[in-house]
């Protein structure tokens, strides 16, 4: 949820501010938020490279001198900004490991756009993308930050919403000049504009507010959230390291549980996702059993017809105590 408002903030100042010929001196104060909210924070200094460029380009040549140093400016103190967190540049360097780790390609969120329906809706995305801008006559430096997104789209299919959000303001302008009935046409001055912009603000917070004290409550997704499994571990008092799948993850973390394996990659290159899913996936019961043993795990909790928990049910040495639609769970016999 942070990073889709963190990056909407960021796509959108960048644009204007390139439009409108002005500096993005906001830019660190952004990049010091992100970077405690959410771990893509570099896109922000990524982007704000791109848009930089267009900036000096299309400035006029007298002015682009000052333009460039003004944003280089910006870049550097937003770069500086990023180490404004509990971890120093740490945060950095792991957003950067992680992107560019083969690793992780393994899960579902992390893999390579593939041939499929949603690889065939991201090619119509970008091909649609670049037509516009080049059909709007917008320039190459307008299309780089879009091919850079499309880039990281490519190669790991979470980033579809970062391409979405950036591609949304960076048209704009382009489709408007091809469409003119689409630019914007102020009907209202500014001051009631301003008006109607904080009646729309309070009446979305008045119903959050209702939203929120009498809608239902939210709740993970029983697929998430093995809530009967983890109950029943407890009531017998299982105790010891935890053998999980991958999903179980973040709902372990939040009841106080001690994870083998979750969604923070970072904790776990240099060979452990590979080495858990061959052993959890091959062929060779002894493999994973081995792996179980070397961690002295003493419960799993594995997805229902899962193939380590095929494994686990042929073994002499673990014994199924639960399962349910969505879960099952071990315990060493």
């Amino acid at each position: 949820m942070f990073f889709y408002l963190m990056l909407t903030l960021c796509a959108c100042g960048l644009v204007d501010a390139v439009e409108k010929r002005k500096t993005p001196w906001w830019l660190p104060l952004l990049t010091t938020l992100w970077a405690n909210l959410h771990a893509s924070f570099p896109i922000a200094i990524v982007l704000a490279a791109g848009f930089g460029l267009e900036a000096v380009i299309s400035a006029e040549r007298q002015e682009r001198v000052g333009t460039a140093v003004k944003w280089a400016l910006v870049l550097l103190a937003s770069l500086a900004a990023t180490g404004l967190t509990p971890y120093g540049y740490g945060s950095l360097l792991v957003s950067l490991n992680i992107v560019g780790s083969k690793e992780i390609n393994t899960i579902d969120e992390w893999r390579p756009m593939g041939f499929d329906l949603m690889g065939g809706y991201g090619a119509a995305f970008i091909a649609g993308s670049l037509a516009i801008v080049i059909a709007a006559r917008a320039g190459w430096t307008r299309a780089a930050p879009m091919v850079l997104c499309a880039a990281l789209m490519v190669r790991h299919v979470r980033f579809f919403p970062l391409f979405g959000i950036v591609a949304a303001p960076t048209l704009a302008t382009p489709i408007a000049h091809l469409f003119p009935p689409f630019a914007r046409r102020p009907s209202a001055s500014r001051e009631a504009a301003g008006k109607i912009a904080l009646g729309a603000l309070g009446a979305a917070c008045v119903a959050a507010i209702l939203v929120s004290s009498i809608g239902p409550k939210p709740a993970p997704a029983p697929r998430m959230a093995p809530a009967a499994a983890l109950d029943f571990a407890r009531m017998l008092s299982l105790s010891g390291p935890v053998f999980n799948d991958y999903n179980f993850g973040g709902y372990l973390i939040f009841n106080g549980v001690k994870t083998f394996i979750d969604g923070r990659a970072e904790l776990y290159l240099g060979g452990l996702f590979e080495k858990t899913r061959e052993a959890e996936l091959g062929k060779s019961e002894a493999a994973f059993v081995s792996l179980l043993d070397k961690y002295h795990v003493t419960w799993a909790l594995l997805v229902r017809n899962s193939k380590g928990g095929e494994k686990l049910r042929r073994s002499a040495r673990w014994k199924e105590i639960f399962d349910d639609e969505y879960s099952e769970l071990f315990v060493r016999s």
